[in-house]
């Protein structure tokens, strides 16, 4: 329908006669010559009759009729022409809102965050930014349509992306709204006279093209009080008074962990994919089977609508998972979007090119060369590589701030740090290759992550050391990547000399693995010298990171093999760093005399070098040692030397690891309630540390003791979750030795709650792992718990055959046990010999002492097969105690709201913990959980 009052319309046309109804608020409006506003107040205060259709006023041409017949001073129609000199029209022609085919998805909360915005009343221009095919049009459309009643003129949305020159807005804005030219007079005047008292929302889709059009907006708004206008952009307007609100991707599950099926439709950006999957295939769904797929899709798109929605435009022909796999090059296959879409967007390339070309050729180069970058960068690597292109600090600075404002990358998480998203990166990286530039950029970034390591060297030696070790963590990727190029490149030498600044990192964050596999690497190059020093530090780092799976062989012929590197190089400070780390694989053999000697060594050259922070931890290093030779008082002197001075130069490690010891000292060679005390207060101080310094290798060591010392003072209930912590963590960054410690702490709280059959569970898999594993270095300590565990159950002889054998294996070792444990040692022998005759038992003790390793596996089924209820399989140690308590409640037939209320929890903590259950068990109905129980005698 043409809209037009009787007289002039707004853009000049002349009408004879009233339109005929049913007629909209302005249409109304534009029939009484009045402001659109004074009939939406008229409609509000019941004085003229309307309904509301599809959220749309309609108003019968009657009722219209009958509300002027009671206004008479409404005139029936509005002047014939415009006076030059008074415009008073009162309404503008109608821009509407597009009318979406398909519903929003995932904006909920944002939605009504920047309706907030524009609720606080000193809002009157919102920039919704964000990057191409992140759905800022689609966005605006749906905080309009929100807010349409909440203006009495309504609102307008105006299409600007076709203009490319800023002068050009104005005049298109104002022909949009049907204003013309009149009388010499520019359309831009008579747009600001009619706006001036309009209650309005202005929306203005697609203007980072013409942001030079910001003085006309600023002006429009200056001149129109009344005036809201949100505007769309990848770059913000840079106006006083602007409010920016960023337009984020679709939510997508973390890349680390996983999600249930059931769990995935909370995230935005799967239930957008799913949805569209539905257009192609009406019979698809999101299954256990398809999940994984979907999810990789998603995160490889970035969570962008824009991309998902040309993704699953590829249905028709290629199931999800060869979706998946084709997409690790994402661009060529983004492609072939709607024909009623721009064409800028009909394309992940052309949506992202549209953007590139907006830049200056040297903000051009500079996100080319920085597309290398890996999972992000801090500002001053950007500025180590701004400057390989000869570009200043200041002038570096000031492009990565346009590139953020552009949509280009964003800004944290981390100090200082930008992002961008997989498919920039992807399309600047074609862009570096065009322009020939790729070898030039990737050794520019190689050379600044060899700068950065460097720096972080040195900046783990003092008060700043977590913060360089989360400042490594955050670059992981892209020291990865500059290693592998520096190989590439022949420069293997340099990359493994990089790595003896790594190695502590790589232990302390539980990265390695991860540091293995490229360690291994750069050790088979065949471009590294024989007997080089970088070869050397490759193999001192490599020992490290293979220490925490019990090679210890293989271990010390690295160290070795290092050492007589450094010193046929006379590299004194690497001769010291190995001499401090033999100590571990001489240990762990049984070698004290050896593992002391080279410590004295160390100690003695990081003294002569000056080190003072590596002689420290030598310092400590001499107090475990001595501790092991049985030297209490001297060990503890050592340690409360080392703490001093950790505290002294703000080394919370040397602190958290010297606590961690005197804790160790005073639990295990007292007796007394005042020495457990004492323990407490050390090992509460060297978790608390460890957990701020995030110091995974030794967290599960700390956590072990901190849950030992609870169990010694009866708190069980306490110690339970200590263990299971202990036992996630070293899993998780595969400390094979701490794991099957903390399955046998687990073990003996099993034992001591009388849960027979989960303490033979966690033994049978810590002794397997002990012995086909070879970690074999507290065996004598997982022989005892099965000794007591055999006595606990009625096994007395098995008892004193297993008691036995940890006493040979104490004595093959030369172990000096414990004050503390020695008296339990002793009481659990007494309490066996008080079970047996004395030649039973002498003849038991005598065949312990003689027991391979097959002979302790066989007591161990034995063991299993004599407890009355049958032992729960190895699977069952994953669960937690609370676990294990929620599965025997299920076997005893309670329902979840009948755990919640015995366990004192809530019905959706125990929903959580059913569901891990299952997950845990790999079984698929509570039905099938409950026969587990049943078959592993829980109930």
């Amino acid at each position: 329908m043409e809209r037009r009052a009787a007289g002039r319309t707004v853009d000049n046309s002349v009408s004879d006669a009233p339109d005929s109804g049913p007629y909209t608020a302005l249409e109304a409006a534009m029939q009484l010559g009045v402001n659109e506003r004074t009939v939406r107040r008229a409609i509000a205060r019941g004085e003229l009759v309307a309904t509301k259709q599809a959220g749309t006023y309609r108003i019968r041409p009657a009722d219209l009729a009958a509300y002027r017949a009671r206004h008479h001073s409404i005139p029936q129609y509005l002047p014939h022409v415009f006076a030059h000199d008074n415009v008073r029209s009162s309404v503008v022609g109608a821009a509407p809102l597009p009318q979406p085919l398909t519903s929003l998805i995932g904006r909920k909360d944002e939605l009504a965050a920047a309706r907030a915005l524009l609720d606080r009343g000193d809002v009157r221009l919102l920039t919704l930014t964000g990057p191409g095919g992140v759905g800022k049009t689609r966005f605006a459309i749906a905080l309009a349509r929100e807010l349409r009643d909440e203006f009495a003129d309504g609102v307008r949305f105006v299409r600007l992306a076709a203009i490319r020159q800023p002068e050009l807005v104005g005049p298109t804005v104002a022909r949009a709204l049907g204003v013309r030219e009149s009388a010499g007079r520019q359309a831009v005047a008579i747009l600001l006279e009619l706006l001036r008292d309009q209650h309005l929302l202005l929306v203005l889709d697609n203007l980072e093209q013409v942001t030079g059009a910001g003085p006309w907006l600023a002006d429009l708004l200056a001149a129109c009080p009344r005036l809201t206008v949100v505007v769309t952009s990848r770059v913000p307007l840079r106006l006083s008074g602007e409010q920016r609100y960023p337009v984020l991707p679709l939510s997508v599950p973390a890349a680390h962990g996983t999600v249930a099926t059931a769990r995935l439709s909370d995230y935005a950006a799967i239930t957008l994919f799913v949805r569209r999957a539905k257009t192609i295939d009406p019979a698809f769904e999101l299954t256990d089977a398809n999940a994984a797929a979907v999810v990789d899709i998603c995160r490889k798109l970035d969570g962008l609508p824009l991309a998902i929605e040309l993704a699953t435009a590829r249905l028709g022909a290629f199931d999800v998972t060869t979706l998946a796999a084709m997409l690790d090059q994402r661009l060529p296959l983004l492609t072939g979007g709607p024909p009623d879409q721009p064409a800028r967007l009909r394309t992940m390339r052309d949506a992202i090119a549209w953007s590139y070309e907006l830049l200056t050729p040297d903000e051009q180069a500079l996100l080319r060369w920085l597309s290398v970058f890996l999972g992000g960068f801090s500002l001053d690597l950007a500025v180590t590589v701004g400057a390989a292109l000869g570009q200043t600090r200041a002038a570096t600075i000031d492009r990565i701030t346009a590139l953020a404002e552009g949509s280009l990358l964003r800004a944290g998480p981390g100090e200082h740090r930008f992002t961008m998203l997989e498919m920039i990166r992807e399309f600047g990286l074609e862009q570096l290759i065009l322009a020939g530039e790729e070898e030039r950029a990737r050794d520019a970034h190689a050379e600044a992550m060899l700068a950065h390591i460097a720096r972080a060297d040195q900046g783990q030696r003092g008060p700043e050391q977590v913060a360089w070790l989360d400042r490594l963590e955050a670059e992981q990727s892209n020291i990865r990547a500059a290693l592998s190029w520096l190989a590439e490149r022949g420069q293997v030498e340099r990359a493994c000399r990089a790595t003896s600044a790594l190695w502590l990192f790589w232990l302390f964050r539980g990265y390695d693995a991860d540091g293995q596999r490229q360690l291994e690497a750069l050790l088979a190059h065949p471009h590294l010298e024989r007997r080089s020093i970088g070869r050397a530090s490759a193999m001192l780092a490599l020992s490290m990171m293979i220490g925490r799976d019990g090679r210890a062989d293989r271990q010390l012929r690295l160290m070795l093999e290092s050492l007589s590197i450094f010193r046929e190089q006379d590299d004194r400070m690497g001769m010291a760093t190995v001499l401090s780390t033999l100590y571990g694989p001489y240990l762990f053999k049984g070698a004290l005399s050896d593992a002391f000697a080279r410590a004295e060594e160390a100690h003695a050259l990081f003294h002569e070098l000056g080190d003072s922070w590596a002689a420290t931890r030598a310092h400590m290093l001499l107090g475990k040692l001595t501790a092991h030779r049985g030297d209490r008082a001297g060990a503890a002197l050592l340690y409360e030397e080392s703490r001093a001075q950790g505290l002294a130069h703000h080394d919370d490690w040397v602190v958290a690891r010297a606590a961690h010891h005197l804790a160790g000292l005073w639990y295990g060679w007292t007796t007394s309630s005042d020495g457990l005390r004492e323990a407490g207060i050390y090992a509460e101080e060297s978790l608390r540390l460890t957990r701020g310094f995030r110091d995974e290798h030794n967290l599960p060591v700390v956590l072990i003791t901190v849950g030992d010392l609870r169990q010694r003072q009866g708190d069980l209930a306490g110690a339970a979750p200590v263990f299971e912590e202990a036992q996630a963590v070293a899993e998780r960054i595969g400390f094979r030795y701490m794991f099957v410690w903390s399955l046998a702490h687990r073990a003996a709280l099993a034992r001591q709650r009388k849960h027979f059959t989960t303490a033979i569970a966690f033994l049978d898999e810590t002794l397997e792992i002990a012995i086909t594993k070879d970690v074999r270095r507290d065996l004598s300590y997982f022989l005892q718990e099965l000794a007591a565990l055999a006595r606990a159950v009625g096994q007395p002889e098995r008892a004193a055959r297993l008691a036995g054998a940890a006493d040979q294996v104490r004595r093959s070792r030369e172990e000096a046990v414990p004050v503390r444990e020695r008296a339990e040692i002793e009481a659990e022998v007494r309490a066996v010999q008080k079970a047996l005759d004395a030649a039973t038992f002498d003849a038991a003790w005598s065949a312990g002492h003689d027991l391979t390793d097959a002979d302790i596996l066989g007591e161990m089924a034995a063991l299993r097969a004599a407890i009355p209820a049958q032992s729960v399989p190895a699977v069952a140690t994953r669960l937690s105690s609370r676990e294990l308590d929620v599965l025997m409640r299920m076997a005893e037939g309670q329902s979840n709201q009948q755990i919640a209320d015995e366990l004192f929890i809530s019905l959706r903590t125990v929903t959580g913990h059913v569901t891990n259950i299952l997950g845990k068990l790999n079984v698929p109905s509570r039905t099938a959980a409950v026969a587990f129980a049943i078959r592993a005698g829980l109930a």
